[in-house]
């Protein structure tokens, strides 16, 4: 077995997509030996509206992440409208805390931008590598969180050592379980979320449309593309979760009947397949206990209708690694003890 155990991290974050990326990137600019699992070879392209509130474009700039962000040819979203089926109002975005514009880069691209400050920054990253158990203290079943055990890319056993184990899989990872957190709270979302892409909108603004029994909108994103979403009752996703291969047909049918301002632009069509999401759970967990802690979709999740995920990591991101630096940068309690 490969074994970092002599040469321990301050911490070991499990997931290197946003969320997790980021609290790596915080805590190996902190100073700390930080490494950064993930168990894909790659970053692929997840679910998601991926558009930024105004928090996230703040913490991005803060990071120094926002010219990446600019460069990576993700427009600036300047304006916002509110639409009904017969009327739209439109406001330009107002300047504040240093923001007068908004961005929805693709998630591959955020991912791969956090995920490079990470690396710059110190954080050993660990692509491929699957963690299939805890290290617990004293070899038993019940104690403090000392580290990971699982597999690396080539299928090699690898044992990792920390002061902190983060867990930042998302929602279906298994850190959650893996740590046994606490369940606060949990509900089904009674929604489905529809995704895909379309060229040909309005780049500048983030639209959002309510229509009948719904609410839809565009996010502008990377290489002229705008991500159209539509969130609607479960009971009434049939139509577009029964079409099989049209499903793009069908999300343009129900785009229509509900929001026609909308159904309107579409006129070039869907350039990517509809993806969905029906019933996802709405849950809240302990985010902290002994040697572990848990950021993003892993420690809570709501309802995508929202659209405020990515912003809510980046978020969490910041708030645990800065709680994490404060007890990091205290002598490990055995050494406090001989002292």
């Amino acid at each position: 077995m490969t074994s970092c155990e002599s040469d321990a991290y301050d911490a070991i974050v499990v997931g290197a997509r946003c969320g997790g990326a980021a609290t790596a990137m915080i805590l190996a600019r902190l100073g700390h030996r930080v490494a950064l699992v993930e168990k894909t070879p790659g970053m692929c392209d997840t679910l998601s509206t991926h558009g930024l509130a105004r928090g996230a474009v703040v913490q991005l700039d803060r990071w120094d992440l926002l010219d990446a962000v600019r460069d990576s040819g993700a427009p600036p979203v300047t304006r916002v409208s509110f639409a009904t089926r017969e009327d739209q109002v439109v406001r330009a975005l107002r300047p504040s805390a240093g923001v007068n514009a908004l961005y929805a880069p693709r998630r591959p691209v955020l991912d791969q931008i956090l995920l490079q400050a990470a690396v710059a920054a110190g954080a050993v990253l660990m692509m491929g590598t699957e963690v299939k158990r805890l290290v617990r203290q004293g070899g038993s079943t019940s104690g403090r969180v000392v580290g990971v055990a699982g597999r690396d890319h080539d299928g090699h056993p690898v044992e990792l050592r920390a002061r902190l184990v983060v867990g930042a899989d998302g929602l279906r990872g298994k850190m959650a379980s893996l740590v046994r957190a606490p369940i606060r709270g949990e509900w089904k979302s009674p929604s489905a979320t529809f995704y895909s892409y379309a060229q040909g909108l309005s780049s500048d603004t983030y639209q959002f449309h309510v229509g009948d029994g719904c609410l839809a909108g565009v996010f502008p994103t990377n290489d002229g593309d705008g991500c159209v979403w539509l969130c609607l009752p479960s009971e009434r996703a049939q139509p577009i979760l029964g079409a099989g291969s049209a499903r793009g047909d069908a999300l343009r049918n129900e785009l229509r009947r509900r929001t026609p301002l909308l159904a309107e632009q579409l006129a070039m069509g869907l350039n990517s397949a509809v993806k969905g999401a029906v019933g996802l759970p709405m849950i809240v967990r302990d985010v902290a206990g002994p040697g572990w802690a848990l950021v993003g979709d892993a420690a809570y999740h709501r309802d995508p209708v929202t659209g405020h995920g990515i912003t809510d990591a980046l978020r969490d991101a910041e708030l645990l690694a800065t709680a994490a630096h404060e007890w990091l940068s205290l002598a490990p309690l055995d050494e406090r003890v001989e002292r």
